[in-house]
Formats: C-alpha cells, sequence, structure tokens
C-alpha cells in the first residue's frame, strides 16, 4: 500500500534537508529483479553515491 502524503513521513524530512545543489533525487524501481529487498524507494545521490534512501510504501 502506498503513502499517501510521503512528505511528511521522518524518512522523506530528512532526505530533503541533506538536498544540496548538484544532487539528484532519483526514483527507483527494482520491481522484476529477483532476490533484492526494497524494490521501490527513491534515493538521494551525491557524486554518483547513493547518500540516502526513502522508500515510501506502508507494510
Amino acid at each position: 500500500m502506498g503513502n499517501p502524503s510521503p512528505e511528511t513521513h521522518g524518512g522523506w524530512i530528512n532526505m530533503m534537508a541533506e538536498f544540496r545543489e548538484g544532487d539528484q533525487l532519483r526514483y527507483v524501481n527494482c520491481s522484476g529483479v529477483k532476490g533484492t529487498i526494497g524494490t521501490v524507494f527513491y534515493a538521494l545521490i551525491r557524486n554518483n553515491v547513493v547518500i540516502l534512501k526513502f522508500a515510501p510504501m506502508l507494510y
């Protein structure tokens, strides 16, 4: 089930607080990749390195 307002979640708020000029926010979907855990998430990428991940799903 999706989170109807992920912007209110602490993980998202933390990610936005860490966002700097030049960073990239990417939506990552690994569904269908066998053995992958946490298949849908947002990644904060800085200098081609994932700094933080946020999974907007409720379990």
